[in-house]
């Protein structure tokens, strides 16, 4: 959708061609150059935003750090910003309240977590030691 918009936006002045028809030169050219100009900002303008990183939805989601509140065994409720999510540790020992964890997928309406930043490595190690 919002490559549509972008190429309706970019042919905007073609349709300031039909100025030439109704308006003499001297009140057409003005008003075709400033369509022109702001079509020309609109664009780059709808570009740079296409190009930011996502914010939202899933893919928003994945890689901040948030708050365990409550955790026992496998499961738990995060703080993900204003929100409390129900989550779930796959790998590695389970969190303890009140620490860190790492976003690292969703899954329905369930945050899948990780260990993170330092704690991830001594995770990782934890979770060798009881594979072997």
């Amino acid at each position: 959708m919002p490559m549509l918009v972008m190429k309706v936006v970019m042919f905007f002045p073609l349709l300031g061609i039909e100025l030439f028809a109704w308006l003499p030169l001297r009140n057409a050219l003005p008003l075709d150059i400033v369509g022109l100009v702001a079509s020309v900002v609109l664009h780059h303008a709808m570009t740079r935003a296409s190009r930011l990183p996502v914010s939202t939805g899933r893919e928003g989601m994945m890689g901040p750090s948030v708050h365990v509140l409550d955790w026992g065994g496998r499961r738990g409720w995060v703080q993900c910003g204003p929100e409390k999510w129900g989550a779930v540790v796959h790998e590695g020992p389970p969190p303890e309240s009140g620490t860190e964890v790492t976003v690292a997928g969703v899954d329905g309406m369930i945050l899948v977590v990780e260990p993170s930043g330092e704690h991830r490595g001594a995770a990782t190690r934890q979770a060798r030691m009881r594979a072997s």
